[in-house]
């Protein structure tokens, strides 16, 4: 049974998959698409994520603090999440179709934690800024900017 406490937003951009996976991949490029405006800078990691490797992120909601993420699942060109210390996940996944790659980026807050937010305005905002990230993913993809 599906969790009702995942929001997701998903587009279809004209770019290869392997490209698009490439940028997300890429820490220090996160606050280039972050939609939401909080990812300030990734602090610490590697260039490139990896499977169970761990990245800092310097991020402001409000107020500034810093996260640390580990990554919970990494396939070459398909799939990447990571977590943080809340266990909340986000994630991404690509895949071919006709015109381009889909992109779906998930934000799931299904664990115990997560009953805390399942109230307030956080999941709608989140998916509305994850749509606002995949806006930003394929203006870089296409342009080499995320700036309109």
């Amino acid at each position: 049974m599906a969790s009702s406490r995942i929001v997701s937003a998903e587009r279809i951009i004209p770019a290869p998959r392997h490209q698009l996976f490439e940028i997300v991949a890429t820490p220090a490029l996160h606050s280039v698409i972050d939609g939401s405006g909080s990812v300030q800078a990734i602090v610490t990691g590697p260039d490139r994520l990896a499977l169970g490797v761990q990245f800092g992120a310097s991020m402001r909601i409000g107020v500034g603090y810093k996260v640390t993420n580990t990554v919970s699942a990494f396939v070459e060109d398909e799939c990447i999440a990571w977590h943080h210390f809340a266990g909340f996940v986000w994630s991404y996944a690509f895949s071919d179709v006709e015109g381009g790659t889909k992109v779906v980026e998930r934000f799931d807050y299904s664990n115990l934690l997560g009953l805390g937010i399942a109230f307030t305005p956080t999941p709608k905002r989140n998916q509305q800024n994850m749509a606002k990230t995949l806006e930003r993913l394929e203006r870089y993809a296409l342009t080499g900017s995320a700036e309109a």
